[in-house]
């Protein structure tokens, strides 16, 4: 569990957008992370999202914690950007098969 990252991500989407975006990073014993910066980019996004600016989200959301939080370890950080990823690319092609 000292590597352990738990991820909470819910959004709504409407029309070609995201809105009421919520993200929520869990690192036990360590450190939790909700960003209403990344939040609010998220918010309002045109879908689908260019994978481009799901690369440029998702180290920015590394870039953030590694500058907030010391103690995760870089697996934590590698597991939090590929679920964050994840989560984006699966909107995306639920977005392109309706």
């Amino acid at each position: 569990t000292s590597e352990c990252v738990i991820v909470a991500f819910q959004a709504t989407q409407s029309q070609n957008a995201l809105t009421k975006v919520h993200l929520c990073i869990t690192f036990p014993s360590k450190a939790y992370y909700i960003s209403k910066d990344l939040e609010s980019k998220l918010s309002g996004l045109t879908l689908p999202i260019h994978p481009h600016k799901v690369n440029i989200l998702s180290y920015e959301l590394v870039a953030e914690l590694k500058k907030m939080h010391g103690t995760i370890t870089d697996l934590q950080l590698e597991r939090a950007r590929r679920i964050f990823e994840s989560f984006l690319h699966e909107i995306n092609a639920k977005t392109l098969s309706s």
